[in-house]
């Protein structure tokens, strides 16, 4: 593609990473729309609010109730107590509890 519109790859791949971040924000905005002016959400599919010690607010924090109860299902074999299934690969961590 990039040849034959006659610009670099670079340029390909800063373009289609623009337009995925709009897309992202246009589904935040879509979201934010919905919750504000569209009938109440279920309280499956409400967002959590966020916490107060939140430094760095991100699209990681955009979570449903229902997201969050999948999350906690598959990550840890217990909640009480907290006892987490198993780390990724890539994470850095004590292993010793």
């Amino acid at each position: 593609m990039a040849k034959k519109l006659g610009v670099t790859e670079a340029t390909i791949r800063r373009q289609r990473f623009t337009f995925r971040e709009k897309a992202k924000r246009a589904k935040l905005y879509l979201a934010i729309y919905e919750q504000v002016f569209e009938a109440k959400p279920t309280t499956d599919n409400a967002i959590i609010p966020i916490h107060n010690s939140a430094i760095y607010v991100d699209d990681r924090y955009l979570i449903t109730e229902q997201e969050k109860q999948h999350i906690l299902e598959t990550s840890f074999c217990s909640l009480e107590p907290l006892v987490l299934k198993t780390f990724l690969p890539k994470e850095k961590s004590c292993h010793s509890y």
